[in-house]
């Protein structure tokens, strides 16, 4: 944490030209470019409240004593600030405030240095110290040549075959009504697509016929047609996004849930990502792999080995999005570009008419509410747009069945490590992204990434979870447009 790359040191003076006695310090929020300072001067019980940004620190603001909280506890209109108390005989305690309930959570740590005070704060590249009358800052370089975040609206109504640009984490910026005018490629029929994004103070409320903004069925993996004709959902999804998630330090997997649906996240064309499996590796199947779409007792909720359908194209019938109906409901099982561009390879800033400079729009919604973004981030330490890349990878050595299971075990000879959900495990540092295909962008804004490798999109959540995202099989009724 001790980073020497910029150190800042700032002297910090009243109104009337006087030093003051600082004693009280509280460090930057998560989530914003910016980050507010607030000092207090336990003598006169007045205080400065600095807003830094990644390259300058604007004019101090200057509080009244009647302006200051009676406690040290200082809350912010953004996702919380962490905070030091000096009062405590020179023992400092660090919190976050939420906002949306005022409740401190003591997420940081705290240390001594030289009599001083540093804040230590994991959720940032900056650290503070707070020594005598200074502040001093210690972090990285500040990016002056930071893109602006695109939060350019995306287009409302008539969506069809259309790009988007919004990289807005809120997902009441992408209010709204949409259709789309899209063929069945294999049935030569049309569909009109339906997608209804509303808003309240906690949730955004999304409701959708499962009908994307672009064509389907064409250019599938085997060749074939689906097993089923894509319909239009006469139900609609009724699917709850929170507005104000908050990251947590465990990660909530997407479980199969007998009889129900589980999503992965909510697309803004209306589309659920469902990157679950429900073929599996079975003696019984007389494909070549012996990998197929099994029965309740052939594959279930407990199989051993559970394929992954974009991994297994001569087996599993996806067409060019990566999608696919079961029953009529369709819906996407990997990475596609039906909403933001991606460029084969690893070229680094690809041209703004394909990515925009500051990364990929957010193309929909996770289960905790958290963003889902496309391929591409802006990489502020090396300052190029480039592809995220996810931290799984596969086991090298021979499948070992799971223990209590007396069932054959697929040989890595003839079925490739790769091809099975139990063949990954996440590698902490391996690419960009943690367990759940998430990061901290160079905006502060904590999102979800597709990426061409597994699992191509959050596979869990480090945020709380809704309900919603887990629907009924009842909650879909296929009809024809």
């Amino acid at each position: 944490m001790f980073k020497t790359a910029f150190i800042f040191i700032v002297c910090l003076f009243s109104a009337f030209g006087q030093a003051l006695n600082l004693s009280v310090y509280s460090g930057d929020f998560v989530g914003s470019r910016k980050s507010d300072v607030l000092l207090v001067d336990a003598e006169s019980n007045s205080g400065v409240l600095l807003q830094l940004t990644r390259n300058n620190i604007a004019a101090p603001q200057f509080l009244t004593s009647e302006q200051l909280p009676d406690s040290t506890l200082w809350s912010t209109q953004s996702y919380g600030l962490a905070l030091m108390d000096m009062n405590n005989n020179g023992i400092g305690e660090c919190f976050i405030v939420h906002k949306e309930n005022s409740e401190a959570n003591i997420i940081v740590d705290c240390h001594e240095l030289n009599g001083a005070a540093l804040i230590e704060n994991s959720q940032s590249p900056v650290s503070f110290i707070y020594e005598g009358n200074e502040i001093v800052m210690v972090g990285e370089v500040p990016n002056n040549d930071l893109p602006d975040n695109n939060l350019t609206p995306n287009p409302q109504g008539d969506m069809s075959y259309t790009k988007l640009t919004n990289r807005n984490p809120d997902c009441a910026a992408y209010e709204g009504s949409f259709y789309s005018d899209i063929l069945d490629i294999q049935q030569g029929t049309s569909f009109t697509s339906s997608l209804i994004i509303s808003s309240e103070a906690d949730y955004c409320i999304f409701t959708s016929n499962n009908i994307p903004n672009h064509d389907v069925g064409a250019n599938t993996t085997t060749g074939t047609n689906f097993a089923s004709q894509v319909a239009a959902n006469s139900l609609a999804y009724v699917l709850k996004v929170p507005r104000q998630p908050v990251k947590t330090s465990t990660a909530s997997y997407v479980r199969k849930v007998g009889g129900s649906l589980t999503l992965n996240g909510i697309m803004l064309n209306g589309v659920d990502l469902d990157v679950d499996s429900a073929f599996c590796y079975n003696t019984e199947f007389t494909t070549p792999l012996q990998i197929g779409l099994g029965t309740r007792d052939q594959c279930g909720l407990f199989a051993d080995w559970y394929a992954v359908p974009a991994a297994n194209p001569d087996y599993v019938v996806l067409d060019e999005y990566t999608g696919h109906p079961f029953d009529g409901r369709y819906h996407y099982h990997g990475d596609n570009e039906s909403l933001s561009n991606v460029e084969e390879g690893d070229l680094e800033n690809p041209p703004s008419s394909i990515v925009d400079p500051s990364g990929s729009p957010v193309i929909g919604f996770a289960p905790d509410g958290f963003p889902i973004y496309g391929h591409y981030f802006y990489d502020g330490q090396e300052n190029v747009v480039r592809k995220a890349k996810s931290s799984w990878t596969t086991y090298t050595s021979e499948r070992v069945a799971p223990a209590g299971s007396s069932d054959p075990v697929p040989p890595i000879a003839t079925h490739d490590r790769g091809i099975f959900v139990e063949d990954w495990y996440y590698q902490e540092g391996l690419g960009d992204l943690d367990e759940c295909n998430g990061m901290v962008d160079a905006y502060g804004n904590y999102g979800y990434y597709y990426t061409q490798g597994y699992p191509y999109g959050p596979l869990c959540s480090f945020g709380v979870v809704d309900d919603s995202f887990v629907q009924t099989g009842a909650a879909y009724e296929g009809s024809s447009n």
